[in-house]
């Protein structure tokens, strides 16, 4: 049986859209404001949500979807993870480690108000949230790769740290756009790219000149694993998924490697060419010093198998480099189940709609789809489902395909 949805007064409808879109878009492009910790937009507008839930529930406006279900169980997961750290494994106890499991819980009040929300007003307010993001990071990244008047010190410092800023400046010249550092600002640009790649407008001009700048702004960001997972995401929906002929997809992936090579070599980019040709020869200390952070995250795994250690900030260093081996130390297998299960659903899910998307109508399912895999691949050097600016890429993405496939249902009924 389909569930029912009903809608709340046309305000607050509109009114918990705007909330949802700016917690989620704001995340991604203003710097969060310091206040002893960094808060950024996710965080006021989850508070918000919550405040609103008792009265969207007693008006039988809140239906629990699949997401939010799982999700609940990864934030039970996360939450015995710590406290058994703390009685079994004698874990000294800290606040930081409860500001961890804050990180994932802001995330459940925009998954169960996903309900509420309209596929037709919330399209059209997204698409507007996401061309004014798209001026505004394009604009950001431009300073930041010509620093005119010295203006990119300013922004650096502004989203990131003095590090990366300098790294910026005066290092390998990888700009971060507007993230945290510049693999979180690769990522988010890449998000901005999916969309523009995954919606089809009549202005094709400016979509492909767009697409042309946030491409070239990734580059700078000299990120190779967000390079490399968001060429094997389009890659594999052109050959897997998208309906266009064979000759077309192959003739596709061709030019589109050999465009891609020739930008690494025409700009320069030595830290991502370095960065493979080291790799290959088993000299690159990043790669290196992931491989030993692996090999201890498997050590403390093995004392520790079914709900691993928590956070355990007191004891235990933040900077592992790859949220797969972070995942296996803080939370065991009991983690990694319910946290692949919740990515590898989300891929899933993207998947069956386009499927069901004869026509290729709607862009939400194909923009969850290649912000998943991207973000998996990005799991293997970096966060992506704990990061606040990475999360709020995948809470928005999923979010809008549950809209989606709301419409689907209603309209089948």
């Amino acid at each position: 049986m389909l569930a029912t949805y009903s809608r709340p007064m046309p305000a607050l409808h509109d009114f918990i859209e705007h909330l949802v879109l700016i917690g989620l878009f704001g995340t991604l492009i203003l710097p969060s404001v310091d206040i002893g910790i960094g808060i950024s937009f996710i965080t006021p507008c989850a508070i918000a949500l919550v405040l609103l839930l008792p009265y969207l529930i007693h008006q039988n406006l809140i239906v629990l979807n699949r997401f939010a279900i799982v999700y609940f169980f990864i934030l039970l997961a996360v939450f015995y993870s710590i406290n058994y750290s703390y009685i079994v494994l004698d874990v000294p106890q800290t606040y930081r480690d409860y500001m961890e499991f804050f990180r994932y819980f802001q995330v459940l009040p925009y998954l169960l108000v996903a309900s509420v929300l309209s596929y037709d007003t919330f399209k059209k307010k997204f698409i507007f949230y996401a061309e004014i993001s798209i001026v505004f990071i394009g604009v950001l990244s431009f300073l930041e790769i010509t620093n005119l008047g010295g203006i990119a010190s300013y922004i650096g410092l502004l989203y990131s740290s003095e590090g990366h800023t300098l790294g910026m400046l005066f290092g390998a010249n990888r700009i971060i756009a507007t993230g945290s550092d510049p693999n979180v600002g690769a990522f988010i640009l890449a998000f901005f790219l999916t969309y523009l790649i995954s919606k089809s407008t009549k202005n094709k001009f400016r979509e492909n000149m767009q697409i042309l700048l946030l491409f070239f702004a990734l580059l700078m960001t000299q990120s190779r694993t967000v390079f490399i997972g968001i060429i094997l995401s389009v890659l594999l929906y052109l050959l897997f998924i998208s309906k266009i002929k064979i000759m077309y997809k192959v003739f596709l992936i061709l030019m589109s490697g050999l465009v891609i090579w020739q930008a690494l070599l025409f700009f320069e980019l030595e830290y991502i060419l370095i960065g493979f040709q080291t790799a290959f020869e088993g000299t690159n200390n990043s790669l290196n010093v992931r491989f030993e952070n692996m090999f201890l995250a498997y050590e403390r795994f093995l004392n520790s198998m079914v709900l691993g250690w928590g956070p355990a900030k007191s004891i235990h260093s933040t900077i592992i480099d790859s949220e797969y081996i972070l995942i296996v130390q803080r939370y065991g297998a009991i983690g990694v189940l319910l946290i692949m299960s919740y990515l590898f659903m989300a891929l899933h899910y993207s998947y069956r709609l386009i499927q069901a998307d004869t026509q290729q109508r709607d862009f939400f399912s194909r923009l969850l789809f290649l912000s998943s895999l991207t973000g998996m691949v990005l799991m293997i050097t970096n966060n992506f489902f704990s990061g606040y600016q990475s999360g709020a890429v995948l809470t928005l993405a999923i979010i809008a395909s549950i809209t989606y496939n709301k419409k689907r249902a209603a309209n089948a009924n």
